[in-house]
Protein backbone atom coordinates (compact mmCIF):
# COMPACT_ATOMS: atom_id res chain seq x y z
CA UNK A 1 0.00 0.00 0.00
CA UNK A 2 1.35 3.56 -0.42
CA UNK A 3 0.07 6.76 -0.36
CA UNK A 4 1.09 9.55 -3.36
CA UNK A 5 0.63 13.40 -3.88
CA UNK A 6 -0.69 12.34 -7.02
CA UNK A 7 -2.50 9.82 -8.88
CA UNK A 8 -0.15 8.40 -11.71
CA UNK A 9 -1.15 7.46 -15.15
CA UNK A 10 -2.46 4.15 -14.10
CA UNK A 11 -4.51 5.29 -10.82
CA UNK A 12 -6.19 7.19 -13.65
CA UNK A 13 -7.08 4.73 -16.03
CA UNK A 14 -8.41 2.61 -13.20
CA UNK A 15 -11.05 4.88 -11.61
CA UNK A 16 -13.69 4.77 -13.76
CA UNK A 17 -14.65 8.34 -13.99
CA UNK A 18 -11.25 9.34 -15.40
CA UNK A 19 -10.97 6.15 -17.60
CA UNK A 20 -11.28 7.36 -20.66
CA UNK A 21 -9.93 11.14 -20.66
CA UNK A 22 -6.35 12.16 -20.95
CA UNK A 23 -4.31 12.40 -17.54
CA UNK A 24 -2.97 15.75 -17.89
CA UNK A 25 -6.53 17.35 -18.31
CA UNK A 26 -7.71 15.20 -15.28
CA UNK A 27 -5.23 15.57 -13.02
CA UNK A 28 -5.52 19.13 -11.98
CA UNK A 29 -9.14 18.45 -11.17
CA UNK A 30 -7.59 15.40 -8.74
CA UNK A 31 -5.70 17.77 -7.13
CA UNK A 32 -8.20 20.40 -6.89
CA UNK A 33 -8.32 19.68 -2.90
CA UNK A 34 -4.84 20.13 -2.25
CA UNK A 35 -3.45 22.76 0.36
CA UNK A 36 -4.51 26.21 -0.26
CA UNK A 37 -2.25 27.46 1.86
CA UNK A 38 0.70 26.59 -0.29
CA UNK A 39 2.42 23.59 2.05
CA UNK A 40 2.99 20.35 0.49
CA UNK A 41 0.46 17.36 1.12
CA UNK A 42 1.58 14.26 3.46
CA UNK A 43 2.77 11.85 1.54
CA UNK A 44 3.81 8.11 3.04
CA UNK A 45 4.91 5.01 1.31
CA UNK A 46 2.92 3.69 4.53
CA UNK A 47 -1.09 4.91 5.77
CA UNK A 48 0.08 5.83 9.12
CA UNK A 49 2.90 8.56 8.27
CA UNK A 50 1.26 11.83 8.00
CA UNK A 51 3.77 14.15 7.94
CA UNK A 52 3.92 17.51 5.98
CA UNK A 53 6.17 20.44 5.42
CA UNK A 54 4.84 24.32 7.32
CA UNK A 55 4.42 24.67 10.79
CA UNK A 56 2.05 22.18 12.16
CA UNK A 57 0.18 19.02 11.19
CA UNK A 58 -2.93 21.06 10.87
CA UNK A 59 -4.55 21.02 7.85
CA UNK A 60 -4.89 24.48 5.59
CA UNK A 61 -7.72 25.89 4.22
CA UNK A 62 -7.79 23.94 0.98
CA UNK A 63 -7.07 20.82 3.50
CA UNK A 64 -4.59 17.84 2.12
CA UNK A 65 -4.87 15.12 -0.61
CA UNK A 66 -3.32 11.71 -1.10
CA UNK A 67 -4.13 8.91 -3.63
CA UNK A 68 -3.88 5.62 -2.06
CA UNK A 69 -2.84 2.54 -4.65
CA UNK A 70 -2.58 -1.01 -3.54
CA UNK A 71 -0.89 -3.92 -6.22
CA UNK A 72 -0.89 -7.52 -5.96
CA UNK A 73 1.30 -9.38 -8.33
CA UNK A 74 2.63 -6.20 -9.81
CA UNK A 75 -0.62 -4.93 -11.08
CA UNK A 76 -2.47 -1.89 -9.56
CA UNK A 77 -5.39 -3.92 -7.96
CA UNK A 78 -7.44 -1.13 -5.66
CA UNK A 79 -7.31 2.97 -5.93
CA UNK A 80 -8.78 5.38 -3.30
CA UNK A 81 -8.82 8.94 -2.87
CA UNK A 82 -8.54 10.62 0.62
CA UNK A 83 -8.22 14.52 1.07
CA UNK A 84 -8.05 16.12 4.89
CA UNK A 85 -9.72 19.65 5.12
CA UNK A 86 -11.20 21.50 7.83
CA UNK A 87 -15.45 21.91 8.07
CA UNK A 88 -17.05 24.33 8.81
CA UNK A 89 -16.81 24.18 12.74
CA UNK A 90 -13.02 24.41 12.48
CA UNK A 91 -12.17 20.80 12.91
CA UNK A 92 -10.27 18.29 10.16
CA UNK A 93 -12.16 15.97 8.28
CA UNK A 94 -11.68 13.14 6.00
CA UNK A 95 -13.05 12.67 3.00
CA UNK A 96 -12.73 9.58 0.82
CA UNK A 97 -13.33 8.69 -2.72
CA UNK A 98 -12.58 7.93 -5.99
CA UNK A 99 -12.59 4.01 -4.63
CA UNK A 100 -12.37 1.18 -7.36
CA UNK A 101 -11.01 -2.10 -7.35
CA UNK A 102 -9.44 -3.71 -10.96
CA UNK A 103 -11.69 -6.54 -11.72
CA UNK A 104 -9.63 -8.80 -11.40
CA UNK A 105 -9.01 -8.10 -7.77
CA UNK A 106 -12.70 -7.64 -6.83
CA UNK A 107 -14.18 -9.36 -3.82
CA UNK A 108 -11.52 -9.82 -2.09
CA UNK A 109 -11.47 -6.79 0.94
CA UNK A 110 -9.08 -4.51 -1.27
CA UNK A 111 -11.59 -1.63 -0.67
CA UNK A 112 -11.49 -2.02 2.80
CA UNK A 113 -8.04 -1.95 2.98
CA UNK A 114 -7.28 1.43 1.15
CA UNK A 115 -10.28 2.81 2.73
CA UNK A 116 -8.89 1.81 6.25
CA UNK A 117 -5.02 3.48 5.20
CA UNK A 118 -6.49 7.02 4.04
CA UNK A 119 -8.50 6.72 7.06
CA UNK A 120 -5.76 6.11 9.17
CA UNK A 121 -3.62 8.64 7.37
CA UNK A 122 -6.61 11.01 8.26
CA UNK A 123 -6.51 10.23 11.81
CA UNK A 124 -2.82 11.35 11.95
CA UNK A 125 -3.59 14.82 10.55
CA UNK A 126 -6.16 15.02 13.68
CA UNK A 127 -9.56 14.12 11.78
CA UNK A 128 -11.89 12.77 13.84
CA UNK A 129 -14.55 12.47 11.29
CA UNK A 130 -15.26 10.58 7.51
CA UNK A 131 -17.04 10.88 4.70
CA UNK A 132 -17.22 8.59 2.30
CA UNK A 133 -18.35 9.66 -1.63
CA UNK A 134 -20.25 6.80 -2.84
CA UNK A 135 -22.51 6.88 -5.62
CA UNK A 136 -26.06 5.87 -5.04
CA UNK A 137 -26.57 3.36 -8.00
CA UNK A 138 -23.30 1.87 -6.17
CA UNK A 139 -24.81 -0.98 -4.40
CA UNK A 140 -21.53 -3.26 -3.71
CA UNK A 141 -19.76 0.02 -2.18
CA UNK A 142 -22.89 0.78 -0.15
CA UNK A 143 -23.33 -2.49 1.55
CA UNK A 144 -19.40 -2.31 1.97
CA UNK A 145 -20.11 1.37 3.67
CA UNK A 146 -22.29 0.12 5.79
CA UNK A 147 -20.26 -3.25 7.02
CA UNK A 148 -17.94 -0.49 7.71
CA UNK A 149 -20.63 1.10 10.00
CA UNK A 150 -21.03 4.06 8.09
CA UNK A 151 -24.37 5.86 7.34
CA UNK A 152 -25.74 7.42 4.99
CA UNK A 153 -25.29 11.71 6.27
CA UNK A 154 -26.82 13.29 2.83
CA UNK A 155 -27.05 13.05 -1.11
CA UNK A 156 -25.38 14.97 -3.29
CA UNK A 157 -27.41 16.64 -6.76
CA UNK A 158 -24.65 17.98 -9.38
CA UNK A 159 -25.61 20.64 -11.92
CA UNK A 160 -24.27 21.02 -15.14
CA UNK A 161 -23.23 24.44 -16.31
CA UNK A 162 -23.54 25.13 -20.20
CA UNK A 163 -22.31 28.48 -21.22
CA UNK A 164 -24.98 30.49 -23.25
CA UNK A 165 -24.31 30.32 -27.66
Amino acid sequence: MTLAESPDDDWLALYHATADLDPQRVRPAMLATADASGRTPASASTPTSGGQSGDSDEPGPGGHAVFARLEEGGELAAIARGAVATGPDGLPRIAVSCVQTADAHRRRGLAEIVTGSLVQWGLGLGATECHLHVFADNSAGRGLWSKLGLQPHHSLRHLVVVAPS
